[in-house]
């Protein structure tokens, strides 16, 4: 367990409570219909805070039998529910971000609650039983639709705020507009170079250590 800095004891207690999560978890998996891991995804994401495309990873896409594709999100808390995509102004945004921006046919947006004694899906999908507990939308096109619409909307917002113009929407548009921005936030972090191993090259000294007088 050298990734959590656990030895001895403490990392055995905590390897077989992970052996226990993951075994709870695979019991979920296999009562899913067919389909094909597709891994961790690379989609291009419209940046509603810097008005342009980004690359961001998101936790898993799925190519399902029953046509289409499957965005899922992996959550540990236990407050989750779908309910916080629905328009207006959805109050958790990204996944929809995600859906509307993949050039894959998505048909299924999707928590994956990794939580012992909850373990389950949850979600909206285009088709029943797509995934086990994860409920068919009432209209999945125009769902989709108004989620594009909200992006629009949050990327108007922003390029009213830079022209010195308010907007009555904007406030409403906050969360989505947050989550755009954390994703880009991510993206630059992750292809930042590392200027401290950078300046450990050029003075000798370990990143983090003042320079001796």
């Amino acid at each position: 367990m050298k990734e959590l800095e656990l030895e001895g004891r403490l990392a055995e207690l905590e390897r077989s409570r992970m052996e226990r999560i993951a075994r709870e978890w695979l019991e979920v998996e296999k009562s899913r219909p067919e389909f094909f891991r597709g891994g961790v995804l690379k989609t291009r994401e419209r940046s509603a805070s810097l008005a342009s495309s980004s690359t961001r990873a998101i936790d898993r896409m799925d190519k399902l039998s029953s046509g289409g594709h499957a965005i899922i999100d992996y959550k540990t808390g236990g407050n989750i529910t779908p309910r916080r995509w629905d328009p207006p102004r959805p109050d958790e945004p990204q996944l929809t971000l995600y859906a509307v921006a993949a050039k894959e046919e998505v048909t299924v947006v999707a928590f994956a609650k990794v939580r012992p004694g909850e373990m389950r899906f949850m979600g909206y999908s285009r088709d029943d039983n797509a995934i086990p507990k994860v409920q068919r939308a009432k209209a999945w096109q125009p769902l989709l639709r108004d989620w594009k619409a909200e992006s629009r909307t949050a990327r108007s917002v922003v390029r009213g705020g830079r022209g010195g113009r308010r907007s009555e929407e904007g406030p409403h548009h906050l969360p989505l507009l947050a989550a755009s921005r954390r994703s880009a936030a991510c993206y630059q972090k992750d292809q930042r170079p590392d200027r401290r191993g950078i300046r450990r090259v050029k003075d000798g000294r370990r990143p983090g250590k003042p320079r001796s007088t």
